[in-house]
């Protein structure tokens, strides 16, 4: 069609004209503006599949996940370290310890350190690591209510002697004073001595 029919054409009906063609791979009729479409493909994975080069330079690898075979070029191997078969396969096999981003399960979240731990259903999530503790000490899990304390107010040190169990009702903002005093009195001895003979 030339460029003058083109137009008129599209005067008429609103829109440019379009010729119905055959797929080269799977022979599904599909219409395009041009004669040949995508070179002769009705979609991106038909021309993919189809093209020569592809064909010549590829080669079958089995899924990570369900093992389906796949086909994949150097260029995608290179890329892609590991070979999935679909976005399903994908997401379960890019999880957890199976991800590059894994970190071996332990996360540092404004100051308390969270472990990665599998529920009962087959999924998981981070848990705190002092709640985790207590829970095994007491042998029970603990109420929505109840908050752990670390007496020493060092976060991170999750040891029974250090942590005790407090309610949300209870609990003020900061520590108390008595534990306070009692840390720095341990710990802190001769800085204490220094500010008082001076």
């Amino acid at each position: 069609m030339k460029l003058i029919e083109c137009i008129k054409y599209m005067r008429k009906y609103g829109k440019r004209p379009t010729y119905s063609c055959k797929c080269r791979l799977c022979g599904k009729i599909y219409y395009n503006i041009q004669k040949i479409g995508h070179l002769g493909y009705c979609s991106i994975k038909c021309g993919t599949n189809g093209s020569s080069w592809k064909k010549e330079t590829g080669k079958y690898y089995p899924c990570g996940v369900c093992k389906k075979s796949v086909w994949k070029v150097p260029w995608e191997r290179k890329h892609y370290k590991r070979v999935f078969c679909s976005k399903k396969c994908f997401g379960i096999g890019s999880r957890c310890e199976k991800s590059h981003r894994w970190a071996g399960g332990i996360r540092i979240h404004n100051g308390y350190k969270f472990i990665w731990t599998y529920l009962s259903y087959g999924k998981g999530k981070y848990i705190s690591e002092h709640r985790i503790i207590m829970e095994k000490f007491l042998c029970r899990k603990l109420k929505p209510f109840e908050t752990i304390h670390h007496k020493n107010g060092i976060k991170t040190d999750n040891r029974i002697d250090n942590l005790e169990v407090w309610t949300k009702r209870q609990q003020p903002a900061g520590q108390r004073v008595s534990d306070l005093l009692n840390f720095v009195a341990t710990n802190y001895k001769t800085e204490i001595e220094n500010i008082l003979h001076k």
